[in-house]
C-alpha cells in the first residue's frame, strides 16, 4: 500500500483582498506623474491669478508689518495659532515678493495633498483607490482655489490626511488568524507548532507606538494651524468603537489600540502646549473659544448652513472637478491588464457615473458618492473571509474614513457655512468615492452583477441616479464668481499710486487687513489699521498732513463703522470709489449664494476719502 503524502492546505485568498502593499508598477507611477502634473499646473495657474484679498489672508500675511509687542497683526490669536503667518513671514524675509510668499505654503501643501490622499488610498484600499482619490482632488476647482489662497485650510487638510494614515497605522497588528497553512489530520507535530504560533501572537503587542508619536506631531502641527486642528484625535476615538465591533479583537489589542490613543493624544497635546502656555498672557484660550462659539449655528440652524454650503460649492468653477471625476473613474482601469468585456464594463460604468457628475457635483454628491462607496466596501468586507492581515488592515482604513466622513459630515454645517470650513469633509468624501473604483467592491461584486437580476438592478441603478442628477441639475441654480482674486491688489496699487502731490500722507484702514497689506506691499510707508474712525488729522513733527481712510466691504456691513461714519461724515470728503468684484473666496463669506453680484454690489465697492482741512 502506497502512502500518499499530504500537502499543506492553504486558505483560499481572495484577490479582492490581497495585500494592500500591491507591488508598483511602471503604469501606476506614470498614470500618478500625469495626475500630479495636471495638479500642480491648475495649481500654478491660480495663484498667477491670486493674491491676498480675503480678511483672513491680510490677517496672516501681515506679521512682517507690525512690531513690538506681538509682531502680529492685531488680535491675530482669536483667527488662528501662528503656523501659517510665520510661513508666510518667513518666505517674506527670504526675499520672496509678499503676495507670493503668502500663497506659498497653501501652493505647497495643496500639491502635497494631492500625494498623500494617492497614498492613504493605496495604502488601505489599492492602488485603483489611490488614484482615483489623486485625481478627484487634483482637478477640483475647490481645493484649486483654496490651494491659491493665505488661508489656514488647506494646509490643515494635509496635515489632517497624514495625522489619520499614521493613526491607522499605529493600530495595524497581525491578526491571530493571519493565513497559514493548515497541518494535515494525523500531522501532531504540524498542530503543536501551530498551537505555539497562536499563543506567541497572542502574547505580541498589537498597535505601533512609533507610528502613534508620528500621529501625534502632524495632530499637533494641525493643531498649530487652526484651532480645530485636534480632529485627527476626535476621528481616532470616534472609529475604536466601530473597529471593536467589526473585528471584536482580544483583550489585549485593545489595550494597545487605546494605548496607541493615549500617546498620541499626548504627544499632539504636548506639541500644541508652547502655544497654549503663550495664551496666557492674553487671558487664555477663553476668550477665544468664546469668540468661536458666537459662530456656532447649533442644530437649530443645521440644515440653512446645510444647505448653504451645498450651493457654494458651485460658484468655484465646474470643468476641472468634471475632468478629475471622469480620470478618478477611468484611470483605474489602465492599472491592469484584462478581458475586453470587464474592461468595457468598467469603463461604461465609470464614465457612466462621469458624465452624470458633469451635471451635478458638489459637497452633496460627493457625500453621497462617499456613502455608497462605504456601504459597498463594508458589503466587501462581510462576504470576504477574514483570512488575514490584508482584511484587518482594509476593515482599520474603512473605519477611520467612515468615522472621519460622518462626523464632518454631521459637524460641519452646526457651524457659519464659510466654504472653507468644508474642506475636512471634502477630504473624507474624495476618499470614499474613490473606494466606488477599487477591485475590493468591484471583484467581490463581480459574481452578482454576472447574473441577470445583478445587470438589471445595475442598469436600473445607473438610470435612476442619471436621472434624478439631469432633474436636479436642471432646476439648480449655478452661479460661477470671479476666479481672478488679483481685486484689492490693484485698487491698493491705484490708491498709492493716487495723490503724488502728497509727499509724506496717513492711510487709514478700517476693517480691511487684506487692503492694509497690499498697501504695504505697493510701498505705501504710512498706513495703519482702526477700529475707529478718525476725527482729526494725524500729525508728523507736530504738523497735520494728509489723512485719508480706506473702507471696503467689511467695513460697509458693519454697524459700528456705519454709525461712526455717520457721526463724522461732515469731516470725510470721498476722493474716489472704486469698482471691486470679490472672487467666490470673499463674496461667499459675506453673501448667501441665492443672492446676485448686482444685488451686492454697492456694499462691495472700496471708497477713500479725505479728511477735510
Amino acid at each position: 500500500m502506497c502512502s500518499v503524502t499530504k500537502k499543506p492546505i492553504m486558505q483560499p485568498d481572495k484577490g479582492a483582498m490581497r495585500s494592500a502593499f500591491a507591488p508598483y508598477t511602471r503604469r501606476e507611477l506614470v498614470l500618478l506623474g500625469v495626475v500630479l502634473a495636471a495638479g500642480v499646473a491648475a495649481r500654478v495657474w491660480a495663484v498667477s491669478r491670486s493674491a491676498v484679498e480675503h480678511f483672513d489672508e491680510g490677517v496672516y500675511a501681515s506679521n512682517v508689518y507690525f512690531g513690538d509687542p506681538d509682531y502680529a497683526y492685531p488680535l491675530q490669536r482669536y483667527y488662528a495659532p501662528p503656523l501659517l503667518p510665520a510661513l508666510i513671514e518667513a518666505g517674506m524675509i527670504a526675499g520672496l515678493p509678499p503676495n507670493l510668499a503668502a500663497m506659498l505654503p497653501s501652493f505647497l501643501a495643496g500639491c502635497g495633498t494631492i500625494a498623500a490622499l494617492w497614498w492613504f488610498g493605496r495604502s488601505w484600499f489599492g492602488p485603483e483607490v489611490g488614484l482615483a482619490a489623486a485625481a478627484l482632488v487634483a482637478l477640483n476647482d475647490y481645493h484649486i482655489t483654496f490651494s491659491a489662497t493665505a488661508l489656514t485650510d488647506v494646509l490643515l487638510g494635509l496635515w489632517l490626511v497624514l495625522a489619520v494614515d499614521a493613526i491607522g497605522r499605529s493600530l495595524v497588528g497581525e491578526r491571530p488568524g493571519v493565513s497559514r497553512p493548515i497541518a494535515p489530520a494525523g500531522d501532531k507535530r504540524g498542530r503543536e507548532r501551530e498551537r505555539h504560533r497562536e499563543a506567541d501572537a497572542s502574547r505580541s503587542p498589537r498597535g505601533d507606538y512609533r507610528w502613534a508619536i508620528v500621529a501625534g506631531i502632524y495632530t499637533g502641527l494641525a493643531w498649530w494651524t487652526k484651532y480645530n486642528g485636534w480632529l485627527p484625535l476626535a476621528i481616532e476615538a470616534a472609529a475604536l468603537p466601530v473597529l471593536w465591533l467589526l473585528l471584536r479583537p482580544p483583550a489585549r489589542q485593545l489595550q494597545s489600540w487605546l494605548g496607541c490613543c493615549a500617546i498620541t493624544a499626548v504627544v499632539a497635546a504636548a506639541v500644541w502646549s508652547r502655544y497654549y502656555f503663550s495664551l496666557q498672557s492674553h487671558g487664555g484660550y477663553g476668550p477665544i473659544a468664546a469668540n468661536h462659539a458666537k459662530y456656532v449655528v447649533g442644530l437649530a440652524g443645521w440644515f440653512q448652513s446645510a444647505a448653504r454650503q451645498i450651493g457654494q460649492q458651485y460658484s468655484f468653477g465646474q470643468w476641472q472637478t468634471a475632468a478629475g471625476v471622469v480620470l478618478a473613474f477611468a484611470l483605474p482601469t489602465l492599472l491592469q491588464r484584462r478581458a475586453w468585456r470587464d474592461w468595457v464594463w468598467r469603463l461604461v460604468a465609470g464614465l457612466g457615473v462621469a458624465i452624470a457628475g458633469l451635471c451635478l457635483f458638489s459637497v452633496l454628491v460627493v457625500s453621497v458618492g462617499a456613502a455608497i462607496g462605504l456601504l459597498r466596501f463594508l458589503v466587501a468586507l462581510h462576504r470576504t473571509p477574514k483570512l488575514d492581515d490584508a482584511w484587518n488592515r482594509r476593515a482599520i482604513g474603512f473605519c477611520l474614513v467612515a468615522a472621519w466622513w460622518s462626523g464632518m459630515l454631521v459637524a460641519t454645517p452646526l457651524y457659519h457655512p464659510y466654504p472653507r470650513l468644508a474642506l475636512p469633509l471634502m477630504l473624507a468624501a474624495w476618499l470614499g468615492l474613490a473606494i466606488n473604483t477599487g477591485d475590493v467592491v468591484i471583484e467581490t461584486e463581480q459574481d452578482f452583477y454576472e447574473t441577470r437580476l445583478g445587470k438589471f438592478w445595475s442598469g436600473l441603478s445607473l438610470l435612476v441616479v442619471a436621472g434624478m442628477l439631469l432633474v436636479f441639475a436642471l432646476f439648480m441654480h449655478r452661479r460661477e464668481l470671479p476666479s481672478d482674486r488679483r481685486g484689492v491688489q490693484h485698487i491698493a496699487q491705484q490708491i498709492h499710486a493716487s495723490d503724488p502731490a502728497s509727499r509724506q500722507r496717513v492711510v487709514y484702514v478700517y476693517g480691511e487687513p487684506a487692503l492694509f497689506f497690499q498697501l504695504r506691499a505697493a510701498g505705501e510707508e504710512i498706513v495703519s489699521t482702526v477700529q475707529q474712525v478718525p476725527t482729526a488729522a494725524a500729525t508728523l513733527e507736530d504738523k497735520p498732513i494728509p489723512t485719508f481712510l480706506i473702507a471696503g466691504p467689511h467695513a460697509q456691513r458693519d454697524p459700528a463703522f456705519v454709525r461712526q461714519f455717520a457721526a463724522a461724515k461732515e469731516r470725510w470728503e470721498l476722493v474716489k470709489e472704486f469698482e471691486y468684484r470679490p472672487s467666490a473666496v470673499v463674496w461667499l463669506d459675506l453673501n448667501d449664494p441665492r443672492h446676485t453680484l448686482k444685488e451686492t454690489a454697492d456694499l462691495d465697492r472700496v471708497r477713500l476719502y479725505r479728511l477735510r482741512p
